[in-house]
């Protein structure tokens, strides 16, 4: 699949991911290496973050924020950075920020749709045996006939509960076979 073009909202992302690794003290030269190590990702991935040309995932922008004190939102949404400061919100000016901002509330109600939307599909998943195995095949299938990565966006974290809940029904589905075949030997059949 060739790479994305870059979007606004990934180069406006890119830079607030600069921002914020600058205000944890890591230079932008070398915080691609800083990132690789930490999350995992190669350097040319975390190059491409900090250049603007796509986002990383929802999962990994979490973890970055959390990890440098600020809130996921606003790194991944924009449009400034709010650092958590204690208990105090600050934007990443050092000028204290209003807490009720339209763009605040518009950010809490796309994440509050976002959480319950997760909620559904692990509900949904989880209620018939395979269906998150027959789920990531169709977003895999799709994947590969459309120009979009199921690893980006709200798509990515519906992959991963989808992988977590086919990782859970190997793992059970594993335990009954073990228990299965115990009882079946200690009958002594």
């Amino acid at each position: 699949m060739p790479n994305p073009l870059p979007t606004k909202e990934s180069e406006e992302f890119g830079k607030r991911l600069v921002a914020l690794l600058a205000h944890a003290k890591h230079v932008r030269h070398g915080a691609g290496e800083y990132l690789h190590k930490r999350y995992g990702v190669s350097g040319v991935t975390a190059n491409a973050w900090l250049n603007g040309v796509h986002k990383c995932s929802a999962a990994i922008a979490r973890r970055i924020a959390k990890d440098h004190g600020c809130t996921f939102e606003s790194l991944y949404v924009g449009p400034k950075l709010v650092y958590l400061d204690g208990s105090q919100l600050k934007e990443a000016d050092g000028q204290p920020s209003p807490i009720f901002t339209k763009e605040r509330r518009a950010s809490d109600d796309v994440l509050a749709l976002q959480v319950a939307l997760e909620s559904l599909v692990v509900a949904v998943l989880q209620r018939t045996q395979g269906s998150a195995a027959a789920f990531l095949e169709d977003v895999e299938r799709v994947a590969e006939e459309s120009h979009f990565s199921p690893e980006q966006g709200f798509l990515g974290g519906l992959v991963e509960i989808a992988r977590e809940v086919r990782s859970a029904e190997e793992a059970a589905t594993q335990v009954l076979q073990r228990a299965g075949s115990g009882r079946y030997t200690k009958r002594g059949k």
